[in-house]
């Protein structure tokens, strides 16, 4: 049996979705701290599986919303592991502009506040380690949603405050990178005619997967020399919007 791992792996709403993709993926070469708040059920059965495959994991929760529960999550991190390797930031709220204001401000703070907490509180153990910071935001946060102005403003504020922290977090031997999925798999609600109409808009005419996003996140995770990057992982998409603009520009 191949030795434990000695690094730390923390990825905030870890239990579902993207997060549990990204959780499987870093086990293999990390110990992982699984942070979620609401999905209790899905955290303590990923929890369980690792553990029964050998994997050291714990599980932890924490309303990210809350700015002491950020330093919690760190400090619990290290006092159950003694460091941090990698600091991944993918706890994210959705919602569209119709949303009353408690909701939207809820947004904000998950998506912008509290992930700047969590690099502010980890910073002196990633000091320690010269780790690392993946950042998943969204698409929406380089080429805004029109149906949701105020998340796509979330995301890129947040990418921009990230990208101020490049250089300085460079001269303590700290990485920083951002990945932005696109639709990654379809919303079990949408109808034939609503996936139809995303893929229009998508050069390779699919959706992306969980453990597409896991695989990037795993290589910046060992990338020594790469920091300061946003990746959009979006079949094209960017590229399909870019080509859009350019072609009513001529029309124009």
């Amino acid at each position: 049996m191949p030795p434990a791992p000695e690094r730390v792996a923390l990825i905030t709403g870890g239990a579902i979705r993207i997060g549990k993709a990204i959780v499987q993926k870093l086990s293999q070469t990390h110990r992982v701290v699984i942070h979620y708040h609401r999905s209790e059920k899905e955290g303590r059965a990923l929890l369980d599986t690792l553990q029964q495959n050998g994997i050291t994991a714990i599980l932890q929760e924490a309303d990210l919303c809350i700015p002491s529960h950020c330093t919690a999550l760190i400090a619990n991190t290290i006092e159950a592991f003694g460091r941090l390797d990698i600091l991944v930031n993918n706890a994210g709220l959705w919602c569209d502009d119709s949303a009353d204001l408690m909701q939207l401000a809820r947004m904000k703070s998950l998506n912008l506040d509290a992930p700047l907490r969590l690099i502010d509180a980890a910073l002196p153990h990633l000091t320690t380690t010269k780790g690392s910071v993946v950042n998943i935001s969204d698409v929406a946060g380089i080429s805004p949603f029109r149906q949701s102005v105020a998340y796509s403003k979330t995301r890129a504020a947040f990418l921009a405050k990230a990208q101020q922290q490049v250089l300085p977090l460079a001269a303590l031997g700290i990485r920083i990178n951002a990945i932005c999925p696109g639709t990654i798999a379809f919303a079990p609600h949408l109808d034939t005619a609503a996936r139809h109409r995303i893929l229009a808009g998508i050069p390779l005419q699919k959706t992306g997967t969980p453990a597409e996003v896991a695989a990037l996140v795993s290589f910046l995770a060992n990338a020594d020399f790469v920091t300061g990057q946003v990746i959009a992982v979006d079949g094209g998409r960017l590229s399909q919007i870019a080509q859009n603009e350019r072609d009513t520009g001529i029309k124009k």
